[in-house]
């Protein structure tokens, strides 16, 4: 399912245009998931506010589901969601007067999102290797490859919506060390992108577009990240040999661009200081962040 983004249609109220509105897990009129679950999230009355456009959509059968950020969060087959799909045909859009709520967390919100991606990144080159190692030793991992496929996608795809973004500026983060780490796990993934806050959100509409265009990205991205840490426990109990050898190589790998961002801090130029060099920037974010993931995950 291929996402799209319409700037035109980003933060717009929702409410239903007949009596009733159901608002949907997936882009379905179905009221069951193909694996039996429920595809209703809640019903909402003529009147009623159902949250605010995100500006993604998926063009299904000549319709248009448009992906709603929700006013409440509904637990739904066990899966916590605060993001819906509504078919834009039954449902009225108005322009919001109030966008407190975004200006006061949109730099908070990305920040947490690209922190999250990655880890899920480190989390995705840890699981590629070990998926290999226990085809190797003949185990089944049908289930577990496609749900590493699931997340990968979904990971690569919202890389690319912030890449694609018209309103933030991106830093790719690549160099050496993270070439070798990934040539170590042998996965073909993007550099992960640095979204340089700051520098890019101009003024507060700005932040107030980002936000709800970004606020899906953020809650799948934090169930990515659930879903992936599962998958290692999962894998560490098939191939326990090869999940504590992919252990101590990452933090090897970690410690050497952690050293070697301190080396480059000290002869950077002091007019620029360690910010002012990205491979430096690089090198002490990988550190930082993934030598924090496995310390909370030992």
């Amino acid at each position: 399912m291929a996402l799209n983004t319409n700037p035109d249609l980003v933060n717009l109220v929702i409410l239903p245009k007949n009596d009733k509105l159901t608002v949907r897990m997936y882009p379905s009129t179905n009221d069951t998931t193909e694996t039996g679950g429920s595809n209703i999230i809640f019903t909402a009355n003529k009147g009623e506010g159902v949250g605010r456009t995100s500006g993604q959509y998926v063009l299904i059968d000549g319709f248009y589901w448009l992906v709603v950020n929700l006013y409440k969060t509904y637990t739904i087959n066990g899966i916590k969601r605060n993001y819906g799909y509504v078919r834009e045909d039954v449902v009225d859009k108005y322009i919001p007067k109030d966008n407190a709520v975004a200006e006061a967390n949109c730099s908070s919100m990305m920040h947490d999102l690209i922190t999250n991606d990655k880890k899920l990144y480190a989390q995705l080159l840890k699981l590629n290797y070990l998926l290999a190692a226990a085809k190797s030793q003949g185990k089944n991992t049908a289930s577990i490859q496609t749900q590493f496929n699931a997340i990968k996608a979904e990971y690569e795809a919202r890389q690319n919506r912030i890449k694609a973004s018209k309103w933030v500026e991106v830093q790719e983060w690549s160099d050496t060390v993270l070439d070798n780490i990934k040539s170590f796990f042998g996965i073909g993934l993007e550099p992960i992108t640095m979204t340089a806050i700051g520098a890019v959100l101009i003024g507060a509409l700005a932040m107030v577009e980002v936000y709800y265009l970004f606020k899906p990205d953020y809650e799948t991205g934090k169930a990515n990240l659930q879903v992936s840490k599962n998958l290692e426990t999962a894998l560490a109990n098939l191939t326990p040999e090869q999940a504590q050898a992919v252990k101590n190589d990452l933090e090897k790998q970690i410690d050497t661009a952690y050293n070697q961002g301190k080396t480059d801090q000290k002869t950077t130029d002091s007019t620029t200081g360690i910010f002012g060099n990205l491979k430096t920037i690089a090198i002490v974010a990988l550190g930082i962040v993934t030598v924090g993931y496995l310390a909370k995950n030992k």
